[in-house]
């Protein structure tokens, strides 16, 4: 009987082991990105980015603590206008990021550049200046957030932050 029991119990510990490290997701966001603005052809370059954000959000494992939270959030991006510089379309657009919990954060203005098929790399060699700046929101809504399940886990996100850096 003691058998069946230390089996059961072997089973179970690895199915929580394989849960963690498959389940790594911090974050669901709803990503919206309005192009009213732009003219059709304009809009056509940028036809993927929403679908790219939103798989960028959700599938990047954010931290290393606190797997079992998964953090609800709403990401806005707006953008407004977009400019030619040499062979480069430079957009600016407006950011706002928010959580249930009101942790939100708007940025009025930011340029960054897109090309049609894109990809989203977490971990990037170059600076890149949409993806800098929603990292940067993203920890700070997550570290607010955490920061309401435990006192100190904003603490323990920077210096993880830091120590990956």
């Amino acid at each position: 009987m003691n058998r069946d029991y230390a089996f059961i119990l072997v089973v179970i510990l690895l199915l929580s082991l394989a849960h963690s490290l498959t389940f790594g997701q911090v974050l669901n966001c709803k990503v919206s990105v309005s192009m009213e603005r732009l003219q059709p052809r304009e809009r056509d370059d940028l036809s993927d980015l929403q679908q790219n954000l939103t798989d960028y959000l959700n599938n990047t494992n954010w931290s290393d603590e606190n797997k079992d939270i998964i953090l609800d959030c709403n990401v806005q991006l707006i953008i407004e206008t977009v400019t030619n510089r040499g062979s480069e379309k430079v957009y600016r657009a407006q950011f706002l990021i928010s959580s249930p919990s009101g942790e939100n954060y708007y940025d009025r203005a930011f340029e960054f550049t897109y090309v049609p098929g894109q990809s989203f790399e977490t971990y990037r060699s170059n600076f890149d200046p949409l993806l800098s700046m929603v990292d940067f929101y993203v920890n700070m809504v997550i570290g607010g957030e955490l920061d309401t399940y435990d006192r100190h886990s904003l603490i323990k996100l920077k210096i993880l932050l830091i120590r990956d850096n």
